[in-house]
């Protein structure tokens, strides 16, 4: 990575004069041999130094370097790939030279220091040091010299844009990060999920089932398994897939969509905290009749710009994120560099993640979410600090973006993911002091490819109007009430969803069943949600009488309704319990329930107990 103490010099003779004098007289000398051969007019234009002390050479080296002739002569003779590295610096407005970028890009980054004695990257021929023509022109700094810059800008060709590596398919086998290659990945198709979703999320928020932390707003244990049950295609992994071991990177209960929903509510101003359950605000009730890919759109917008919470506190093992050495920048900056990445992307195509980070570093996102590596660690703040040389960009800034993918882009609807379990998925956390004893650094490491959908393609701004795929009908609706599913190995998917609703009869063959579809609606799906996805997912108009069995589950959902809480009252004394009933104030705040109780509305307690106290009696706490 480029350091972020350096800068862009004035001169390239201010960058010179932090090399040793030996090394700008090997520098001076590759330079004389080359101009040797150069063109008629060049031959004497520049002489010998004046001597070679150190301040004789630089300004001798300068120039060479700025001299517009002598400069399109020395360019000619760079192979290349100092070509391509030199327009990537002298064309970026700060004269930054990225290496990770010009790997990226390029498939490697020239060598830059070749002035022999054992220095980095040094070459030879047949015992004599080469010293590579882009180390003299850049000095062996990260940032062309703004003098340089000059010179170079009107001839050196401006970059070509990257090329993405995309396919309409996935391959048979994927190289994981680990270096292993598996078959046995999972392919989350996320689309049709997140339209059900988010209006079931809503719904389960109006009902108040979701429990979060009163002041964090993060979700409960109890609220991650409502949503877990209620979403569509339940969490990316299973309830039962944990780490081999408690010391190992957990999923932890509330793992990654029944976590991400209630933030992503939150952030969109569609509901707050209200005690330990979130409520829906105004937006949140207006949003219930709103079309879902509205929602969705409006969701993903106001979570670029959040503050509830940054991606990389997901990678707990992580320490000192919180240190007041403020080791980490904004989230806001980098999940904008990933919303432009995902923008360049063809809809429907996959991409591996390899060749998507690739794809970031060669458009030139300068995407560090780190501010101070030295301030994070694993195990241990000195030994296991981020800040040795061994570490790198995909360790930190990595795992910032497969949460910010897998979490929250895809919990949206707006990619569909390839995934395997996160455990030894990866390799790289294990060049850390304290890494051995680690399966991987994060749940999110399991994430092998994406591909835009239809729907982020819409919400991204690449297409003015959202036009769902049809999908080819691949469920049989009968009069009966039975659904096949054609080809059920091939739609994995349907059955998590249509088990919601209906019973398994056997592989292939469901029954709408009345129960399932009612405690459905409970979990927050509405009776239309159930009927649009058989009538969008199958090839003939359904028959009347599955119309009629939808019809029949929306009028029985609708008979009771919860419209609040209530204290139950018990009172020992008869006469006493009739007294309270037949007073016209206090008959009006309690109902009868049994010989001996009474029902308080919440909302009339206050008013009930003062009553009480009006005919001579109290109501104890607990």
């Amino acid at each position: 990575m480029v350091r972020r103490y350096e800068y862009q010099p004035e001169s390239v003779a201010e960058a010179l004069s932090t090399i040793l004098v030996d090394d700008l007289r090997i520098m001076l000398k590759r330079l004389q041999r080359l101009l040797k051969n150069a063109p008629v007019s060049l031959q004497g234009k520049h002489p010998e130094p004046v001597s070679y002390r150190k301040g004789d050479v630089i300004d001798w080296l300068q120039s060479v370097i700025t001299d517009p002739d002598s400069a399109r002569f020395v360019y000619a003779k760079m192979n290349s790939l100092e070509q391509s590295a030199l327009g990537e610096a002298v064309h970026d407005p700060g004269g930054a030279l990225n290496p990770t970028q010009i790997a990226a890009k390029y498939g490697s980054f020239p060598i830059m220091d070749g002035s022999g004695r054992g220095s980095p990257g040094t070459t030879s021929t047949k015992g004599k040091v080469v010293c590579p023509l882009l180390g003299i022109v850049l000095a062996r700094h990260c940032f062309v010299a703004k003098d340089v810059q000059r010179a170079y800008q009107g001839f050196v060709p401006k970059p070509s844009s990257p090329d993405l590596e995309q396919a309409s398919s996935l391959p048979d086998r994927i190289r994981m990060p680990s270096g292993e290659s598996t078959r046995d990945y999972e392919v989350h198709y996320t689309e049709q999920s997140a339209l059900l979703d988010v209006q079931t999320m809503l719904n389960l928020v109006a009902q108040g089932k979701v429990g979060v932390g009163a002041k964090t707003g993060r979700v409960s244990k109890a609220g991650a398994r409502v949503i877990r049950e209620a979403l569509s295609q339940g969490d990316f992994y299973g309830q039962d897939e944990e780490a081999p071991h408690q010391y190992d990177v957990q999923m932890g209960a509330a793992g990654i969509r029944p976590f991400a929903w209630p933030l992503l509510l939150q952030a969109g101003r569609m509901a707050q905290i209200e005690g330990s359950k979130l409520a829906l605000t105004k937006s949140g009730q207006a949003a219930l009749k709103k079309k879902p890919q509205e929602l969705l759109k409006m969701l993903w917008e106001r979570w670029l710009k959040t503050t509830i919470l940054h991606e990389m506190n997901r990678v707990e093992v992580i320490k000192g994120q919180k240190s007041k050495k403020r080791p980490l920048y904004a989230a806001r900056t980098g999940r904008e560099n990933l919303k432009e990445a995902l923008v360049d992307l063809q809809t429907e195509h996959w991409i591996l993640l390899k060749d998507f980070f690739k794809h970031l570093f060669a458009r030139g996102d300068a995407l560090d979410i780190v501010r101070n590596d030295w301030a994070l660690y694993i195990m241990d703040p000195v030994y296991g600090s981020f800040g040795y040389s061994h570490t790198d960009w995909d360790m930190l800034t990595g795992r910032f973006i497969r949460v910010f993918l897998l979490e929250y882009a895809a919990t949206l609807g707006i990619i569909d993911v390839a995934l395997v379990p996160p455990w030894d998925a990866v390799s790289d956390h294990r060049t850390l002091w304290g890494g051995d004893d680690l399966s991987c650094l994060s749940r999110y490491d399991g994430l092998l490819a994406l591909r835009l959908t239809r729907l982020g393609a819409w919400i991204l701004g690449q297409t003015s109007k959202y036009v769902p795929a049809r999908p080819a009908g691949f469920l049989e609706v009968s009069p009966e009430l039975e659904i096949r599913v054609r080809e059920p190995r091939k739609n994995p998917q349907v059955k998590t969803l249509l088990e919601r609703f209906s019973l398994q009869a056997e592989d292939g063959l469901f029954r709408l069943d009345a129960g399932r579809a009612l405690q459905a609606v409970e979990q927050g799906m509405a009776p239309a949600e159930m009927l649009n996805f058989l009538q969008d997912n199958s090839d003939q108009d359904l028959p009347g009488q599955v119309t009629a069995f939808f019809d029949q589950i929306k009028q029985r959902a609708s008979l009771f309704r919860i419209s609040g809480q209530a204290t139950l009252v018990e009172c020992s004394d008869p006469n006493v319990l009739q007294s309270v009933l037949e007073d016209p104030e206090m008959r009006k705040l309690c109902l009868p329930a049994g010989k001996s109780c009474l029902v308080v509305r919440k909302a009339d307690e206050e008013a009930f107990r003062s009553s009480l106290h009006r005919l001579g009696y109290a109501l104890p706490l607990g």
